[in-house]
């Protein structure tokens, strides 16, 4: 008879489903938001040019490549000195 090993709970611990580029996006506005103090609309005028962008994404609809870039280096730029960035996006350089 053979003995299998118990695997660690780390090993068996299930992956969080991947976050779409819109998902991220609306993440990012969010903690930014947090960070701010300011509601996720303000800070989708601010980051996006729109206040509606948000709910747009949060409802599974998409936008450019472009608007997704400038909104990304808009948030990076103006991202609170301290806070962290979420690791799911890379933060422009």
């Amino acid at each position: 008879m053979t003995m299998t090993r118990r695997r660690p709970r780390e090993l068996l611990r299930r992956e969080a489903p991947l976050m779409t580029g819109e998902a991220r996006l609306a993440d990012l506005i969010e903690r930014f938001a947090r960070q701010h103090g300011i509601r996720d609309s303000t800070a989708s005028r601010l980051s996006t040019g729109s206040g509606d962008t948000i709910s747009r994404l949060r409802s599974g609809r998409t936008i450019t490549v472009r608007r997704f870039d400038r909104t990304v280096h808009y948030l990076s730029e103006n991202w609170p000195v301290g806070a962290r960035w979420p690791e799911h996006t890379n933060r422009p350089q």
